[in-house]
């Protein structure tokens, strides 16, 4: 059976896969009601968090289902905001969890291990911090039988002082240093205030004055601010509690993934600019990450035909 459609539909369809807007539909978004495009959001938001529960699945299988070691990778990823964020994982991927687990109530231990793994210990820098991190870490290495990924991953240029990943490398051994078995501690109080405080973290007091080795500066608190807490929960935290959820057959922890997004600020950045400039505003991170979703899913791969946006289009082209 083959399906014809009116030729007004393909005239517009064609418009649309041809338009050179941000997104095809720029023009026509302001005609959607807005109750229309909230159901639509709903929609997404589930279809990115299950996305991203196959990620989850992979790390799983590799850690043979161990939960708090597929989480720590991915933290630790996140860890890299970004630029960093390979490397960041490569780094844990080579400190088996249960190395950290052994020296958590020993923050310059933690710091030796992290640092020595990132293989930014091979500088020149006569300094006693670095001095003692070197021997530490010398012990540390030959104990676990540790091998340094390649330094030259990390990446520094165009990255502001704050975001070094010498200061993210110490705020996650501080982190690792204030927690233990982090994922079951989340499961048990998935509650936003909760999950911000123990995301908290401090690196130690070199880091205070430092952003690179032996490079001192004015003295500044360098604890994890709210927008890298907030990214955390967003990409980290809100994932792993739903497809935790969704593999225990839990439908509160699910629910709780996407209260959490409700209770966030939305993210800033370019792509979600871009939907306010064609009139769709984010107040929460439940919508941007919605709109992150229909943007590199649908309109960047002018999949009008499966957006329910697109299908709105077309039928109010019609009845013009």
């Amino acid at each position: 059976m083959v399906l014809t459609f009116p030729q007004k539909i393909e005239t517009n369809y064609e418009t649309l896969l041809n338009n050179q807007q941000w997104i095809p539909c720029a023009d026509k978004l302001e005609q959607i009601p807005s109750i229309f495009i909230q159901s639509w959001k709903n929609t997404l938001i589930i279809e990115r968090l299950e996305q991203k529960v196959k990620a989850i699945d992979t790390l799983l299988e590799i850690t043979q289902q161990h939960w708090e070691e597929a989480f720590y990778i991915t933290l630790a990823r996140n860890f890299g905001f970004g630029i960093n964020g390979q490397a960041f994982e490569s780094l844990a991927k080579t400190i088996p969890l249960m190395v950290l687990g052994k020296h958590k109530d020993n923050l310059f231990q933690l710091e030796a291990i992290l640092f020595g793994q990132a293989g930014l210990l091979n500088v020149e820098v006569t300094d006693n911090y670095v001095k003692d991190l070197k021997k530490e870490y010398h012990f540390l290495k030959s104990k676990f039988s540790l091998q340094p990924m390649d330094s030259s991953q990390w990446k520094l240029f165009r990255l502001r002082p704050y975001n070094f990943p010498h200061v993210r490398i110490a705020q996650f051994a501080s982190l690792a240093h204030n927690s233990s078995k982090l994922f079951s501690k989340i499961i048990e109080k998935p509650y936003l205030n909760e999950l911000k405080s123990l995301l908290t973290c401090e690196p130690s007091s070199y880091w205070q004055t430092h952003y690179l080795f032996g490079e001192s500066s004015g003295k500044r608190t360098k604890k994890l601010g709210t927008a890298s807490i907030n990214s955390i929960l967003i990409n980290t935290i809100v994932p792993f509690l739903f497809c935790y959820g969704l593999k225990k057959g839990s439908e509160d922890l699910k629910e709780k993934s996407l209260q959490i997004l409700e209770q966030l600020p939305s993210e800033k950045n370019a792509l979600i600019k871009g939907w306010k400039n064609v009139g769709l505003e984010s107040e929460t991170a439940f919508d941007s990450q919605a709109l992150i979703q229909l943007k590199r899913n649908y309109c960047e791969e002018k999949k009008c035909l499966f957006c329910r946006i697109g299908h709105k289009v077309l039928t109010l082209q019609i009845a013009e």
